[in-house]
């Protein structure tokens, strides 16, 4: 079982399409690269749902099954700090 999720908005798969890199006052940074994608708990899911709703992300986003995507690391400096919101 996964123990971090990343959070894949688009594109034409989880490698190369878009995922949140960073949460913002504004909503979200984005980058392509696995890497630098942002991590987060699987606890964390339900309020980065109510973010992303709060932000303007649809719900057919938030909702597809192959938005959040399970990892099993987080290189340094990827886990998401909610403790700013």
């Amino acid at each position: 079982m996964a123990k971090y999720s990343i959070i894949w908005i688009e594109g034409l798969s989880v490698a190369s399409g878009e995922k949140v890199k960073s949460l913002t006052k504004d909503g979200f940074s984005y980058t392509t690269k696995m890497t630098e994608a942002l991590r987060i708990k699987k606890k964390d899911i339900p309020f980065i749902c109510d973010y992303m709703k709060l932000h303007g992300i649809s719900e057919s986003v938030i909702e597809n099954p192959t938005t959040f995507i399970g990892v099993n690391y987080a290189p340094k400096g990827t886990m998401a700090n909610l403790l700013q919101f």
